[in-house]
């Protein structure tokens, strides 16, 4: 929706200037003329340029026939509809179009006032008042074309005081048509005003002229009556009542405030037909609710206890659920802004940069937490398959961790702030008693795992028992009480969903993959080795990390469903291996970005500040579907860690010479390459079982010298002291960090 704001007051002094302009330039014309026709027009193009082109001229070069304002000469001085040619060729037309474009801006002042005396809310908050037209059609290549076109005070008169004033008329006869039961006359009208769904003025005069919030969920709830015998007719009549509400919920046509009342009327009803209604209204497809419409609403709505709704008994409460919180958390699911501003509501950043809520936003979280999410089941023959409320708003949460770790390019420490606050409310309340792992639905172990993703740096932390509280820069999650344990907890009840624990994998090998280049990068002759020795132990310490955890989820799967163990074997095989696959190609990925010289990699836009849930599938065709062992061989995921740490060392020359070039015999494989320079080039994400092994044999027995080894070494070392902090975590080792397997 595209809206235009006007100070009426500076537009009329603009008005009043420009008049006075096209009238001067309107004079100057006449006197240039007569100069020029006293001396029989001695220069061709000074008579032309002078003349008046509204018609024939006459003697004097006037025009007989023009309307309107006239200059000395009796010549018009309107736009070339009225009487001049508009053409900037000639002074005629210069007058003609300064004058038009007063009256083009008058039209517009004329009309924001008009509308706003009729009652329609479009003065903003600056002093401004706003006029609407409508956006261009998709697939419109040139804009200003159709702006040109479009943005004149016809249409600016069609899609506002027009459009109110029909909506006025048309509301009163639905209403009537409705109420009486009369479904023929209803749906010719409803038709009719489908026409004009979408234009903000036509809503906001729609609801005001029904009677506002009450009037209108009852205009709802009386069409499911009205229409009883054919279901479609309720939906399509729902369906234009919901955009003609997401038309007046927009903020330029006073949509902030109708909001609350609309949570009020629900408040105060707890009625499940009522809270259906307006479910319906503002989930329906094509629509765009102004953002303060629906934080206005939910703010309200989540005072609400679902346990007070009883059964509806309108079609609509069989097809959208009756938790008043279920149509704004839908919207929050898909809106990472709407879900930001609801989840973090209100506060300011303190010195240390973490968000410090108000009042308000820690009561709602209070309200959130302690509500019963599935007080109020999802309609159980509803052909819509809405996702629970509890879904959404793990979604939600998804959706608003996306603002952590914001790209250096585009740093927002507020936003970050706000993020960070509430993953860590969500994490904290998903990875307690609350939510056992049976309460998890695939849906939820997705979205927490994307919340997990978007925090890299405490699962870093959580994974090798490092400082918590400095596990990264920026503001963090233990300022809220997260600990390694919550994480942990997270990660093992979602540790049996595949595309969970890719979305999680890719993000840590982005993480560490980042990490590692710039370690090794410096570790050059010796000098950093120890920083790269350090932050590939951390690397291998966050796989064996999540490979450990989902191994421990799965365990337990089989032991709770011994029948069907042989089909949650496969599973996990699955789900370990891709995840394993996952994690150590993103790593891999920048370490043969950097040494190719292309920067980072294109697959790493996938693991950055992610909105939603992404599918296995997806993740490793992005990765360029690497291979996935289906072994779940812990000893194959060792030893592919300590490979690919020897292919960094060796593609950034920590260890040179011929000592360490591998003979024909230890590189039967093919593994070792060199580019067209001659170094080496080993791509570590394409390494077979067989190139793997041969790595390992060429490194105990096939490289000399002191120096050479000293980085492979570390790398070993790295591996394995990553392994064992990995093994201490999940075992509840020196950070506490082993889950609550409820």
């Amino acid at each position: 929706m595209a809206f235009f704001k006007i100070d009426p007051e500076k537009a009329k002094t603009q008005e009043s200037r420009l008049n006075e302009y096209g009238a001067f330039v309107a004079s100057q014309r006449s006197k240039i003329y007569k100069s020029s026709e006293n001396n029989s027009h001695p220069v061709g193009t000074v008579e032309e340029a002078a003349r008046a082109h509204g018609g024939t001229p006459g003697a004097s070069g006037g025009n007989s026939g023009s309307a309107g304002p006239s200059s000395p000469d009796g010549s018009s001085t309107q736009p070339d509809s009225l009487g001049g040619d508009g053409s900037s060729s000639t002074l005629d037309g210069c007058a003609s179009a300064i004058i038009g474009l007063a009256t083009e801006l008058n039209a517009r002042r004329t009309e924001v006032v008009n509308l706003n005396s009729n009652g329609i809310d479009n003065k903003n908050p600056d002093g401004t008042y706003s006029y609407y037209l409508p956006d261009p059609p998709e697939g419109t290549t040139d804009t200003a074309a159709y702006w040109a076109s479009m943005d004149t005070a016809s249409n600016v008169r069609t899609y506002n005081t027009q459009a109110a004033a029909s909506a006025k008329k048309q509301a009163q006869e639905l209403q009537t048509a409705v109420n009486s039961g009369d479904a023929e006359k209803a749906e010719k009208l409803r038709a009719e005003i489908e026409k004009h769904q979408d234009v903000p003025a036509y809503g906001a005069s729609f609801v005001k002229s029904v009677g506002g919030a009450r009037a209108y969920l009852n205009l709802v709830n009386n069409a499911n009556q009205t229409f009883a015998r054919d279901p479609n007719k309720i939906q399509r009549m729902t369906d234009t009542l919901g955009h003609l509400l997401g038309g007046a919920s927009q903020p330029s046509v006073g949509g902030e405030q109708l909001g609350k009342e609309f949570g009020a009327e629900i408040y105060a009803s707890k009625s499940p037909n009522d809270a259906a209604a307006f479910n319906a209204l503002v989930t329906t497809t094509g629509t765009k609710f102004g953002s303060d419409f629906i934080l206005n609403a939910a703010d309200v709505l989540e005072e609400v206890d679902p346990k007070t709704i009883s059964s509806g008994s309108t079609y609509l409460s069989t097809e959208y659920s009756t938790d008043p919180l279920a149509g704004v958390m839908e919207l929050m699911a898909k809106d990472k802004d709407l879900s930001l501003a609801y989840l973090s509501g209100k506060g300011s950043v303190d010195k240390d940069g973490n968000w410090n809520p108000d009042k308000d936003t820690q009561h709602r979280w209070e309200k959130l937490t302690s509500r019963d999410w599935d007080a109020i089941p999802v309609p159980k023959f509803s052909k819509r398959k809405g996702a629970r409320p509890i879904e959404n708003f793990s979604a939600a949460l998804a959706q608003a961790s996306s603002f952590r770790n914001p790209d250096a390019d585009h740093p927002n420490a507020e936003n970050d702030a706000r993020a960070t606050y509430a993953a860590a409310k969500g994490m904290k309340y998903f990875a307690s008693d609350k939510w056992p792992k049976e309460k998890f639905s695939e849906a939820m172990q997705k979205n927490v795992a994307t919340v997990v993703a978007n925090s890299p740096e405490e699962l870093a932390a959580a994974s090798s028992g490092s400082s918590y509280s400095g596990s990264g820069d920026g503001p963090g999650l233990n300022k809220w009480g997260v600990d390694a344990k919550d994480i942990s907890t997270l990660v093992y009840r979602f540790g049996n969903n595949s595309d969970a624990m890719a979305t999680v994998s890719v993000a840590a090998g982005k993480y560490h993959g980042e990490r590692i280049e710039a370690a090794a990068s410096a570790a050059k002759n010796g000098s950093g080795e120890e920083d790269f020795k350090n932050k590939y132990q951390q690397s291998a310490a966050t796989t064996a990390y999540l490979e450990q955890l989902s191994n421990m989820r799965f365990d337990d799967d089989i032991k709770k469903n011994k029948a069907d163990a042989a089909k949650i074997e496969e599973q996990r095989n699955k789900t370990v291996g891709t995840s394993m696959a996952v994690a150590n190609t993103a790593i891999g990925l920048m370490i043969s970005a950097a040494s190719a010289g292309t920067g980072a990699p294109a697959a790493y836009s996938i693991a950055s500040n992610i909105t939603q849930p992404m599918t296995t599938d997806f993740i490793l065709k992005q990765l360029g579907s690497p291979e996935v062992d289906t072994t779940n061989s812990a000893e194959n995921s060792y030893n592919r860690r300590k490979a690919q740490g020897y292919a960094i060392v060796l593609n950034h020359e920590m260890a040179s010479g011929e000592g360490v070039k591998p003979s024909p015999e230890h590189n039967k494989t093919g593994w070792y390459r060199e580019d067209a320079n001659g170094r080496p080039s080993i791509d570590a994400n394409s390494l077979s079982n067989e190139q793997v092994a041969e790595m390992l044999e060429w490194k105990n027995n096939g490289v000399a010298g002191d120096n050479n080894l000293r980085p492979l070494n570390g790398v070993e070392s790295s591996v394995a002291d990553g392994q064992v902090d990995a093994e201490h975590q999940v075992a509840g080792g020196k950070a506490a960090a082993a889950p609550r397997t409820n």
